[in-house]
């Protein structure tokens, strides 16, 4: 897009950056989502992205008055994808046209991977750990 600002209905504008975080907000909300990411580029221009806009994982267009939304995202490992996806879909939307009171058309969503569950103990570093301090009694021992 490249206009700095949409416009709405008579004069009010609504900067792109505002929209954008919007969908980020109403995204982290959504359980299962786990982290907003840089969406796939599909030309040159969606492939290097502008300073303002950098590592933000969302894109808006406007095409007949009506909002198209992308975001890219990981989810949490474990999840039903395409029931969470369908939640931030509609999440989105919603937080979108209460705030603004702009029609929004499409909410893309690009899957770009997945987050497994932290866990308190590593079990390889716990492996690890065990042959170092059987090496080091049998170091003892001779």
């Amino acid at each position: 897009m490249d206009n700095k600002y949409l416009e709405g209905d008579g004069n009010i504008r609504i900067s792109e950056e505002v929209i954008c975080t919007i969908v980020r907000t109403a995204a982290k909300e959504v359980e299962g989502i786990s982290s907003i990411v840089n969406r796939p580029g599909t030309d040159i221009k969606g492939l290097i992205p502008s300073k303002r806009n950098a590592g933000k994982g969302v894109g808006i267009e406007l095409h007949g008055g009506q909002l198209e939304i992308e975001l890219g995202v990981y989810v949490n490992m474990g999840i039903k994808i395409h029931e969470t996806v369908g939640k931030l879909q509609g999440a989105v939307k919603k937080a979108v046209e209460s705030m603004t009171g702009m029609k929004v058309s499409s909410v893309n969503v690009y899957v770009q991977g997945m987050d497994a569950p932290k866990t308190t103990a590593d079990p390889i570093t716990l492996i690890e750990g065990e042959e170092e301090e059987q090496e080091s009694e049998q170091v003892q021992e001779t």
